[in-house]
C-alpha cells in the first residue's frame, strides 16, 4: 500500500488520507492550491555593471565620500572576466575601512549614490545589494583581507573583489558554470 499523507487545506475540506498511488486524488487536490506568480527580476549584463560601477566610484570621489566594497559572486566574477553570465545584483559582503565591516544597511552617502547610479542606469533599485554582509557574523576565512583582489572603478578605488582561492567563491563559480549554457 503506498504512503500516506494528512492534507490540510481549510475547513471545508475534510482530512482525508491521500494515498501516492491514486494520483488522480492527488492531482485534484492540488488543483486547489494558488500559488502566487513568479516576478522575473532583471537580470545585470556584465556590459551594464561595467558601466554601473565607475558612475558608482565617481559619484562618491566627487562627494568626498570614497567607499571601498567587497564584492562577491556574479558581479565580482563579472568584473574578474571569469564568466559572462549576467547576475541578478551586485552582492556587497563588506565595507573595507580599517578591516572588514557590516555593509547592511547601505551607509547613505554610498545608498544615495547608488540610487542614482539605478536611476540614470535604468537599473532596480537594490542593485547594490548587501545581503551578502550576513557573512560576516559567520567569520571569514583566515587571511581573506589579503586575497582581495582591488579594482579601479573611476578615478577612485571603489572595489576589492574576494576570489580565489575562498572555497565561497570556488563554490558559486561551480554553480555558474553548471547553470551556463555550453555552446
Amino acid at each position: 500500500m503506498g504512503t500516506s499523507l494528512t492534507a490540510h487545506r481549510d475547513s471545508s475540506m475534510t482530512d482525508m488520507p491521500i494515498c501516492l498511488r491514486d494520483t488522480s486524488v492527488f492531482t485534484a487536490r492540488i488543483a486547489h492550491c494558488q500559488l502566487a506568480p513568479m516576478t522575473r527580476r532583471p537580470s545585470l549584463e556584465p556590459s551594464r555593471i561595467d558601466d554601473a560601477l565607475p558612475a558608482l566610484g565617481e559619484l562618491l570621489g566627487a562627494a568626498g565620500t570614497p567607499f571601498e566594497i567587497v564584492v562577491i559572486g556574479g558581479a565580482a566574477l563579472q568584473v574578474l572576466g571569469l564568466v559572462a553570465r549576467p547576475t541578478a545584483d551586485v552582492d556587497v559582503a563588506a565595507i573595507l575601512d580599517q578591516g572588514l565591516r557590516s555593509a547592511d544597511p547601505l551607509p547613505a552617502p554610498l545608498a544615495a549614490a547608488a540610487h542614482r547610479v539605478a536611476v540614470d542606469f535604468g537599473l532596480p533599485d537594490d542593485w547594490l545589494d548587501p545581503g551578502s554582509t550576513a557573512m560576516l557574523q559567520w567569520g571569514l576565512p583566515d587571511g581573506c583581507v589579503s586575497r582581495l583582489t582591488a579594482q579601479l572603478r573611476g578615478a577612485h578605488r571603489l572595489l576589492r573583489l574576494a576570489f580565489r582561492p575562498d572555497p565561497l567563491q570556488a563554490a558559486r563559480l561551480r554553480q555558474s558554470r553548471r547553470r551556463t549554457p555550453r555552446s
